[in-house]
């Protein structure tokens, strides 16, 4: 969490698990096993590490719901990936959204995408949205992080630009 920081502050995590810093900034957590993400920036932020994970239809659908189970379809050809991937995307967008605080029904459009990322808006809301492979055997691994930037680009290099942002993201081996 500090390395996401850039800096020594002191976090605190409320009960529910929820890290907070002592200043201004947002700051959010998520765990794959022994992977930790965090991001830290202007809140709200939030992130999300996800195992892409193979799972029938019926129940990509009851996981993502009717409207963005169709946003999965419609996602996964225009990207080039297999339906897991798509679906995965859309689920990690997803739970940034609930990290963030934005309301369970809070919309979710497509707003940028090219062969390995994906940005999703949800009002003032991006979420960038990256496939990787990390070691360990843990195969295709979705990246989320969300910000309150709606002043946002998808890079030539899959990174999302901002204009005057001070987005900060790290993932480390735990």
């Amino acid at each position: 969490m500090r390395l996401a920081l850039g800096d020594d502050r002191a976090f605190v995590r409320r009960l529910d698990g929820k890290p907070e810093t002592m200043d201004e900034r947002g700051v959010s957590a998520s765990h794959l096993e022994s992977v930790t993400m965090a991001v830290a920036g202007s809140p709200p932020v939030a992130c999300d590490i996800e195992p892409v994970a193979t799972r029938e239809v019926a129940i990509w659908k009851d996981l993502l719901g009717a409207d963005r189970f169709k946003l999965a379809q419609v996602l996964s050809p225009a990207i080039g990936n297999d339906f897991d991937v798509a679906a995965t995307r859309v689920w990690a967008a997803m739970e940034c959204l609930r990290k963030s605080g934005a309301p369970v029904d809070a919309p979710l459009t497509l707003s940028g995408h090219n062969e390995r990322c994906a940005v999703f808006s949800s009002g003032s809301l991006s979420i960038l949205t990256v496939c990787v492979m990390i070691g360990g055997g843990r195969g295709r691994t979705m990246l989320a992080v969300l910000s309150n930037l709606n002043r946002s680009r998808l890079g030539d290099n899959c990174g999302l630009e901002y204009e005057g942002a001070g987005l900060g993201m790290r993932v480390m081996p735990a």
